[in-house]
């Protein structure tokens, strides 16, 4: 059958239909990483690898897909550069230098002593192993930013130690390179520091100031800025090359350049980061896999060997850095395996180094697949280690939440039948503030603009009517009908232009609505929402309780903004009359209690139970007067757990006829 495949007509080598092939791949292949578990960086390139050209051969090596890859590996180094916070860096500098020479020196000299000493490369292509060894990528730092850790010091200097290890790799890459074609004299060394002094000086102190001018001055739209970004990317790949170094140097030194301009929640970067990893870089990373051909990893036991020593080898020295820092700087093991985890994973400098050292003659196909093998490996590595000793880390140093003053809110209800909008408006009124304080959003979210007048004739009576309960309650009442492409694109949308505090969605009871659903309003809204998300059940509508349960996972007092779910339970605690009981473990109650009220009475409204064995008796124990709150979590932050994913079931098992919300808290936008 792959027979078949590799020779079929069906896809020919045309440039259209590579193209549309190759965005096929770019489509499908991140969805189907995720199902598997597997970062999608290497995802792509293990599409490479298979469709191209030593695989099944539907895609064939051609000018448009060279152009796009070599923006694509500018595009790489230039976002590594624009997404690093300055101010942390310059703040520990310091310490930031010790561990970058740290982690630039050890794998740089591991790398030599098994490339130039027990495998017997040529000197010079033992350099560039050693440098790629040097290299580190911040791909865990979503997960640091998930679990509100960004202040430590050891995250702070992992990122100063990106910066320096990966400039230093990039400059020294050039002198090898030089050496290599025999230029490496006197006159090149005047030559090189001149230049590169220049360079640095031109793209640093030149390029900012042209930005604030262009973009200031100009009276440019949100395309023609990211076209001037665009541009000082490619002209600073090619001052880099005038300056007898390579293109990704400048890539690197124009996105440190333009870090001090581009906010990093601004339209601009939200499009330079979009553009980059929907075309460019994913480009890249198919036709990294397009070169290597895993065949000849299988070939010899020289090569099986190379790749396990080159991988053991990146791991033993990253950790070994991470290591000698966490105790002369004294950091707790949580924080040394965080730091590890944090600059093990090699990406995106990684395949920069390699892809030059390739492409020059200077490394052959095994240490190109090896390559992609210590990826793949780091990749998991850091999560997985990230992951883990963040969790920690954050454990061993209980943040102290401080109630913030309550600010207006903004409360989103997606309303299409008029009884479950009646509903939701209901339960916003539960949040309200003083009166004044809180404003809804009741919103229709049509797919075509030919439907607004037929949608807005059909609710204008079920309008109305809200206007009336939002007149009694005290609320402020906005109605709207956004045009989108679907509801979650409309609600999203929204939120950002009214500065959404929450968002109110209704549940029908289902088990499968809140978690299994593909392409569900609540499971889009979690992966794509920041603001407390409320999923409400009410088979039995009432809005005034005898008592409101509160289940608890463990850890949820350490999650980014508990206080405002906190201040939410008693807010309706306040407005529905109903006494609060948490039910929760040992060790999470406490912080629970500090942050809602201190004179309740700890043996009658806080319990100590396992909350997903509590059902059954929740059941005997519940009334018609009374409401769950179930207080869940998004993955990947401290308080999830697999678990909680079946509470809804557990919620229409043993609770079928119970008023319900199941809370899931806001979390840091970034």
């Amino acid at each position: 059958m792959l027979l078949f495949l590799s020779q079929s007509t069906i896809f020919p080598s045309s440039p259209v239909q590579t193209f549309a092939l190759v965005m096929a791949l770019v489509l499908l292949v991140p969805f189907f990483s995720r199902k598997l578990h597997i970062p999608s960086i290497f995802g792509l390139i293990l599409a490479g690898i298979i469709t191209g050209p030593r695989g099944l051969e539907w895609i064939s090596d051609s000018r448009l897909l060279a152009l796009l890859s070599q923006t694509g590996l500018l595009y790489l180094m230039f976002l590594a550069a624009l997404e690093i916070d300055l101010f942390y860096f310059r703040k520990n500098r310091h310490k930031s230098l010790f561990f970058g020479v740290l982690t630039f020196t050890i794998p740089f000299f591991t790398g030599m002593g098994i490339a130039w000493g027990i495998f017997g490369f040529p000197f010079v292509a033992a350099l560039i192993i050693a440098c790629m060894f040097s290299t580190h990528t911040l791909i865990a730092y979503p997960i640091v930013r998930r679990l509100n850790i960004t202040h430590k010091e050891v995250v702070i200097i992992s990122i100063g130690g990106t910066i320096l290890t990966d400039t230093a790799v990039l400059v020294l890459l050039s002198v090898i390179l030089a050496a290599s074609e025999g230029e490496l004299s006197l006159l090149f060394w005047a030559t090189l520091i001149l230049s590169l002094c220049g360079l640095v000086f031109l793209i640093n102190w030149g390029l900012p100031r042209l930005a604030r001018w262009y973009f200031s001055k100009i009276q440019a739209d949100d395309t023609t800025r990211y076209v001037f970004v665009l541009t000082a990317l490619l002209a600073s790949g090619v001052l880099a090359e005038l300056a007898g170094t390579e293109a990704i140097v400048g890539a690197f030194l124009c996105g440190l350049a333009l870090n001090q301009v581009i906010h990093r929640n601004s339209i601009l970067m939200q499009r330079t980061r979009f553009i980059g990893h929907a075309l460019f870089i994913p480009v890249f990373l198919i036709s990294i896999g397009m070169l290597i051909d895993l065949r000849a990893l299988f070939q010899s036991p020289r090569a099986m060997l190379l790749a396990a020593c080159l991988v053991a080898g990146v791991l033993v020295a990253k950790f070994l850095a991470a290591w000698i820092t966490r105790h002369i700087l004294r950091y707790s093991s949580a924080e040394g395996h965080l730091l590890f985890g944090l600059s093990s994973a090699h990406a995106a400098a990684t395949i920069a180094v390699v892809s030059v050292g390739y492409n020059t003659g200077i490394l052959d196909i095994q240490v190109l697949n090896a390559t992609i093998l210590i990826i793949l490996t780091t990749c998991l590595v850091s999560t997985y280690a990230t992951e883990h000793a963040g969790r920690r880390a954050a454990l061993e140093n209980k943040p102290t939440l401080a109630s913030e003053g309550l600010r207006e809110h903004h409360i989103i209800v997606p309303v299409s039948h008029s009884e479950t909008a009646r509903i939701m408006l209901r339960v916003a009124s539960m949040l309200e503030l003083t009166e004044g304080q809180t404003v809804v959003f009741p919103t229709h979210i049509v797919t075509d603009e030919s439907e607004v007048s037929n949608t807005r004739t059909k609710h204008q009576p079920m309008m109305e009517e809200l206007a009336e309960i939002a007149r009694d309650a005290g609320l402020r009442f906005v109605p709207s009908i956004r045009i989108d492409i679907n509801v979650a694109s409309g609600i999203q949308r929204l939120a950002k232009e009214v500065q959404a505090t929450h968002l109110i969605a209704g549940w029908s009871g289902q088990s499968s609505t809140a978690y299994y659903f593909f392409g569900n309003l609540v499971e889009n809204m979690l992966g794509n929402y920041a603001q407390m998300l409320l999923v409400v059940r009410f088979p039995k509508p009432r809005f005034r309780y005898r008592q409101i349960w509160v289940m608890v996972p463990d850890n949820a007092d350490l999650e980014t903004n508990c206080h405002t779910w906190i201040q939410t339970v008693m807010q309706i605690r306040k407005n529905s009359g109903g006494n609060p009981v948490f039910l929760g473990n040992a060790e999470t109650l406490p912080g629970i209690k500090a942050l809602s009220d201190p004179d309740l009475p700890e043996e009658k409204n806080f319990r100590t139970v396992d909350i997903f064995r509590y059902f059954e008796q929740l059941n005997e124990e519940m009334t018609d007067e009374d409401l769950l709150i179930l207080v869940s979590a998004r993955k990947g932050t401290l308080s999830f757990h697999k678990r909680l994913t079946i509470l809804p079931r557990m919620i229409t098992r043993y609770l079928p006829d119970r008023n319900c919300i199941i809370l899931f808290p806001g979390q840091s936008a970034g």
